[in-house]
């Protein structure tokens, strides 16, 4: 390859920006009406709004989300490190109650530490003490409970790295966090719910090893993180069973599943699978998890050994998420056990979870594409490396058709989401993207080396962006702060303009041909993209060939590549190595193509009220790109929890002046008749823009 005369075709190279202006110009705003919904929402979208419906059954997972505690610092630079929590729970098993006992180990780090503070909501304490010695003069406001560390005569040392146990006795009726229905109790706890159910320092950063004791009916079984170190009696009627983590643990990844469950048990080489669920589930569990072991093993040679002493899965019902990485305990939704594996991505991505999520778990909520973007690209090195390349392929492409839709509606970059999109569908399916883009630019070996380091470095532990960067980077040897800068903190999908012409060799030279590419970048609200971008070039009379070329971060470039053969059609990214939008265009061609960049403006879409008994006001606000871009109308529908259309709510005409469209659902279906309690998905489509949330009906 050299460098590309671009005196040769300057006349067609004048006329392609005259077109790519035209083609950069924003739409206005369509007055045709949204067409009419399709039937059945993409798998993979029911499965990200099942995962952001997890927390709704109260109050709401992207509600909480929005109310977001500030972005913690470093666990370095907080007043005081927990080391051990031991949590004794009696989780009643006839309504939403726990009472418990925390004792909390930590280790001083601030020498101005007078107070142990634990985040704690809507609970009562009934005993708090430091080191043995009751304190009285607590106090609790806000969801946090401040325990003097003196009281009275009773002061224990605590200057830095001294150890201090402070035990809390508290009962709480969580609306969060701990879920009871009458055939099964659970809980589910990310990002912030863990305070619901447990005072703790809830956060991500801190990570502890845990004794877990529970106690529940003699008539059912509790799982847990860890190992079981013994199940002994209680009270009469009641069991205590301990579980014990030793290796560290994230707040919001502890957890009780509690049942009258029926236990299946796999091996991964030396790893204990457990799996219970419903004894009338059994069969189809079994034909579920028949291929959980080939997955553990699939993911220790892919990046480590798997990290801890045990992996299980307990399938509960009614869940809101599709599946929780609960440490070394998944928990799953019952409705996804079917008996053919079609949710079987369900099991892989919570599994991926063990290694990114929980063996090294992000700094904080901002990264939070390290757990669920690692999870979504595991999904596809799955299918690779189990079925075929081609498989891989696919879910790439999936994926990306998912960011992409995602990108056409809400533009915001992976890292620090905005409230309601912490568990988006950006920070999945663009963030497993991402590494597929990193895993071409670097190739196999560097990539998967990269992988392996970013866990050993930062096993056990937690870890940020920049610290995956670093490790990559080391790696491979390449710096990466443009990829990361691009990809990650910043917004958006590079557009391509393109087309090529063939030109004769210069200087001739008998059986060769040069190509000339032309690249533009016409995206809007986004960065110029620095990539390679590969061609495929097609010749007759011989094979395809394969170039590569570095598109750097500009307008509009132009190279020229040489080929033996006639050139007779050339193709851009055959492999699909980078997400992106294409324009296709012929040189001198009067009229563009349709522009592909997604345009100004947004449909945001809200549900009040949310749980709901009765009817819900669906609303569609149009946010940004002003008065001009506002589609004269939205349309509204409903599908249930497996993504099936429940009702056509039609279209909604824009308010006069603000852009705002809404409609009411009186909870009936097409056929008029009342849709049963659960988990439904409302849809708003506008122009080109959609969004798609979840709403819980409640008895």
């Amino acid at each position: 390859m050299r460098p590309f005369d671009r005196s040769r075709v300057r006349g067609s190279l004048r006329r392609l920006v005259l077109v790519l202006a035209l083609i950069a110009t924003p739409a206005l705003a369509s007055a045709d009406p949204p067409p009419a919904p399709e039937h059945l929402l993409p798998a993979d979208e029911v499965l990200r709004l099942l995962e952001e419906a997890s927390g709704l059954e109260s109050a709401g997972k992207s509600n909480l989300a929005a109310s977001r505690p500030d972005a913690v610092a470093a666990d370095s630079l907080h007043a005081y490190d927990a080391i051990h929590y031991r949590l004794d729970v009696t989780p009643s098993r006839t309504s939403r109650h726990v009472d418990g006992t925390v004792t909390l180990t930590l280790v001083v780090r601030d020498p101005a530490f007078t107070t142990v503070d634990l985040d704690a909501i809507a609970m009562t304490f009934s005993s708090i003490k430091v080191a043995g010695s009751p304190r009285t003069t607590w106090t609790y406001a806000g969801g946090k409970l401040s325990v003097p560390v003196c009281e009275g005569p009773s002061c224990p040392p605590h200057a830095t790295g001294d150890t201090l146990v402070v035990e809390v006795t508290y009962a709480c009726n969580p609306t969060l966090g701990y879920y009871y229905y009458t055939r099964n109790s659970y809980t589910l706890a990310e990002p912030w719910e863990a305070r619901y159910w447990w005072p703790c320092y809830d956060e991500p950063s801190d990570k502890t090893t845990l004794d877990l004791y529970a106690t529940v009916p003699v008539t059912e079984s509790c799982w847990s993180n860890g190992v079981l170190v013994d199940v002994v009696p209680g009270a009469p009627g009641l069991h205590v069973w301990h579980w014990r983590e030793t290796h560290p643990i994230a707040t919001y990844l502890v957890s009780i599943a509690t049942a009258n469950f029926w236990r299946f048990d796999q091996v991964a080489g030396t790893v204990p699978i457990v799996n219970v669920a419903f004894p009338e589930d059994s069969t189809k569990a079994k034909l579920e998890y028949v291929n959980v072991p080939a997955m553990v093993t699939t993911f220790s040679n892919l990046w480590a050994p798997y990290p801890f002493d045990k992996y299980g899965q307990a399938t509960v019902d009614p869940f809101g998420a599709g599946g929780m990485e609960h440490q070394s305990m998944t928990t799953l939704r019952r409705s996804l056990l079917r008996g053919d594996r079609l949710y079987e991505s369900v099991w892989v991505h919570e599994l991926a979870h063990m290694w990114w999520g929980d063996w090294v778990t992000c700094v904080d909520f901002r990264d939070i594409w390290l757990n669920e973007g690692f999870a979504t690209f595991a999904e596809a090195l799955w299918v690779e490396n189990f079925v075929s390349p081609t498989a891989y392929d696919a879910n790439i492409a999936a994926a990306m058709n998912s960011a992409l839709n995602a990108d056409t509606n809400f533009r915001y970059a992976i890292y620090d989401p905005p409230p309601n999109y912490i568990f988006g569908t950006t920070i999945y399916k663009k963030g497993g993207s991402v590494l597929h883009m990193l895993r071409r630019v670097l190739g196999d070996s560097d990539f998967f080396a990269g992988m392996q380091l970013y866990g050993q470095r930062h096993a056990y532990g937690n870890a940020s962006t920049r610290d995956f960067q670093q490790a990559m980077e080391d790696a491979s040897g390449e710096t990466l702060d443009w990829f990361f800068d691009e990809w990650i903190f910043a917004g958006g999908i590079p557009t391509y303009a393109w087309s090529w012409q063939a030109v004769a060799a210069d200087p001739p030279a008998p059986g060769e041909s040069d190509v000339a590419l032309f690249v533009r970048q016409v995206q809007t609200a986004a960065p110029l993209y620095r990539m390679p971008i590969e061609f495929k070039v097609t010749r007759s009379a011989a094979p395809d060939t394969f170039v590569t070329v570095w598109n750097d971060a500009v307008a509009e470039q132009a190279f020229a590549v040489r080929v033996n053969g006639t050139v007779t059609g050339v193709t851009l990214d055959p492999r699909n190595s980078i997400l992106k939008r294409v324009q296709n265009y012929v040189l001198d061609a009067d009229v563009p193509a349709a522009a592909l960049d997604p345009g100004p403006g947004r449909i945001e879409l809200s549900a009040a009220p949310n749980p709901a008994r009765g009817s819900v006001v669906l609303r569609g606000a149009w946010l940004g790109g002003g008065a001009a871009t506002i589609p004269a109308a939205a349309r509204f529908a409903v599908f249930d929890a497996a993504g099936r259309l429940v009702r056509d709510l039609g279209t909604a005409a824009s308010a006069p002046g603000g852009g705002g469209f809404a409609v009411t659902w009186d909870r009936l279906d097409d056929a008029g008749r009342a849709v049963a309690p659960g988990i439904y998905f409302a849809q708003v489509v506008a122009g080109v823009k959609r969004e798609a949330r979840p709403i819980v009906i409640v008895p």
